[in-house]
């Protein structure tokens, strides 16, 4: 409803001293909102408590991001790691995988596919707990 439209109705169907209370899908309107109120004679005020938890969850939103973007390096490097260890203990497997034909390059590509599936079974699982 416009500011134009809402004034005609308050000032002519409703009692002087309502309250009448709105919530605003865009949090950066506020005080385009009670200017424009003012102007039209409504006493108009703000509630910060809908601004300060807004920031609080983006705050809480970036910080989560970190953390998983942490804790992925953290994986990533680790499985390395692990690989390099991986290639010592079972170099005997790959010498013999070798000579029955398959190239470093498959043998590489397996380990590669091992690690996409393991960073992306836990995203599909943690999706699956958030849209249930």
């Amino acid at each position: 409803m416009s500011y134009s439209t809402a004034h005609s109705l308050l000032s002519t169907s409703v009692q002087h001293g309502i309250t009448l209370r709105f919530t605003l899908e865009n949090a950066g309107t506020e005080p385009s909102v009670v200017s424009k109120l003012q102007e039209l004679g409504f006493a108009a005020e703000v509630d910060e408590t809908r601004a300060i938890q807004w920031a609080a969850l983006q705050e809480q939103l970036k910080s989560s991001v970190l953390l998983c973007l942490g804790i992925l390096t953290s994986a990533a490097v680790l499985m390395c790691k692990s690989r390099e260890v991986e290639r010592k203990q079972y170099a005997e497997m790959y010498q013999m995988l070798e000579l029955n034909g398959l190239s470093k390059d498959t043998i590489e590509g397996c380990f590669l596919l091992q690690i996409i599936l393991l960073l992306l079974v836990p995203i599909f699982i943690g999706e699956a707990r958030f849209n249930a």
